[in-house]
């Protein structure tokens, strides 16, 4: 009996764990500034010292997410396009065979961190990415991002903060006007 009580409350805990953990796709829509990241790429420890801002447009979708981005590539402001579809766990979103991203933590108001997965050369990677919606306010989310690597196993040493040089961004947020 007091098994099966156990169980219960376990189950109601879990679906209001899940509830609470929804993502609202139009709070978290419109402007963020890409501004940091975390990961143990070797390739992109590489960049960190020279990795300026980037951006993203974040547009709900009938099936997901619509993304425009554009990120710094050896000083060259890079854009892409695509759709994240959105898989049954409502955080979690497919780009395709080999990309998809979570949506880790988020208040909505000041910063998102997101879990990129992309397989290169037949090696998986994982990038996290410190977005925020204002450049003031990035110190709040650097700490949650060194926080959260560390949950990953990436040294919070490997969380950085992008040159603020907002080139990029200006030229993406061309497309909101």
């Amino acid at each position: 009996m007091k098994t099966a009580l156990l169980c219960v409350l376990l189950g109601i805990f879990t679906m209001l764990k899940a509830e609470e953990r929804s993502l609202d796709l139009d709070k978290f829509s419109g402007f963020w500034y890409e501004v940091g990241m975390s990961s143990n790429s070797k390739m992109l420890l590489k960049k960190k010292d020279t990795k300026r801002l980037g951006a993203i447009i974040i547009t709900p979708a009938s099936n997901g997410l619509h993304l425009k981005i554009i990120n710094d590539d050896d000083h060259v402001c890079v854009r892409e396009d695509f759709l994240g579809v959105q898989s049954e766990n409502q955080e979690k979103f497919i780009i395709s065979e080999t990309r998809e991203f979570i949506v880790l933590d988020t208040d909505y108001d000041t910063y998102a961190i997101m879990k990129l997965s992309y397989e290169d050369k037949g090696q998986r990677h994982h990038v996290l990415q410190l977005l925020c919606r204002d450049l003031d306010i990035v110190l709040e989310g650097y700490k949650k991002l060194r926080k959260t690597s560390e949950q990953f196993g990436i040294s919070k040493k490997n969380a950085v903060i992008f040159i603020y040089d907002d080139t990029c961004p200006k030229i993406l947020s061309k497309d909101l006007q």
